[in-house]
């Protein structure tokens, strides 16, 4: 007997998503404005003013408070994919549910990504040069004085780093050292999530759509005030699967109309580490 040609072929009805970025890493790191209407979005910030010592019965004078706008400017950004009536017979698993999941993660990375790039684009005075080091202890210190310095230290505190940088952190020895830091790295699960004075720490994978700036062995990291930055978003935001009956196919759509901006530079700061080292 021979029944080589005819031997039943099984196959796992699970289907692993190629490992990468879930997205959503920042969500509730920026100001969120959500129902935007229209392709702009304006927020605001206020001067700085002073106090004046008043002598009596001297006339008052004004400090002429100034409001200034910053627009965030909303794109569509779409995630589509079909799923043919017939060749979804042809397999164990449901390939629209894969379909869909996969598209809500690329829509997440987005919005990750486009605030990491308003990020980017601010022209913030705070920078750390990388200096031919990775992200050391001290780079960490500077960040954290800078944003002190600027009174933006207090509230939510974010700080983007790569992988590579969360190792370069990790492995400084105040880092890792109670005396320092009232938390146990190598207890937990790393740096990832973590809040070291006051600063959430949150690792940025590697992403299709960019991820965190970086030229030759140069990453920038980012460090930001929750207040120092604003997202918004349209009430577009959705998934959803549509009957195509031309071409016999759910069409599956992923959606988002969003963008995001630097309010205030004074509650950034830019840290250049060197992965190399």
């Amino acid at each position: 007997m021979d029944i080589s040609l005819v031997r039943q072929i099984e196959y796992d009805s699970y289907v692993h998503a190629k490992f990468q970025s879930m997205g959503g890493l920042l969500d509730g790191t920026f100001r969120e404005r959500l129902g935007c209407v229209g392709d702009t979005e304006q927020f605001r910030k206020s001067s700085q003013v002073i106090a004046t010592q008043k002598a009596p019965q001297a006339a008052l004078t004004p400090l002429n408070m100034i409001f200034e706008p910053v627009l965030a400017t909303l794109s569509p950004w779409s995630a589509p994919d079909f799923v043919n009536i017939f060749e979804q017979t042809d397999v164990n698993f449901a390939p629209a549910r894969e379909i869909a999941d996969g598209l809500v993660m690329a829509i997440k990375r987005r919005r990750d990504q486009m605030r990491i790039d308003a990020l980017d684009a601010s022209a913030t005075a705070n920078t750390i040069a990388n200096g031919g080091t990775g992200f050391t202890f001290a780079k960490f210190e500077e960040m954290i004085q800078m944003l002190a310095e600027n009174s933006a230290g207090r509230g939510t505190v974010t700080c983007a780093l790569s992988a590579v940088g969360a190792r370069q952190l990790i492995s400084e020895e105040k880092m890792a050292n109670q005396f320092y830091v009232n938390y146990k790295p190598i207890a937990g699960s790393g740096l990832d999530g973590a809040t070291v004075q006051n600063v959430k720490l949150i690792v940025i994978p590697t992403m299709i759509e960019g991820g965190l700036p970086i030229a030759g062995n140069i990453r920038t990291c980012f460090a930001w005030n929750w207040s120092a930055v604003g997202h918004a978003e349209a009430n577009l935001q959705k998934t959803d699967m549509q009957w195509q009956g031309l071409y016999e196919c759910w069409l599956i759509n992923a959606r988002i109309k969003a963008g995001a901006v630097a309010v205030d530079d004074l509650g950034i700061v830019k840290i250049d580490i060197d992965e190399s080292v």
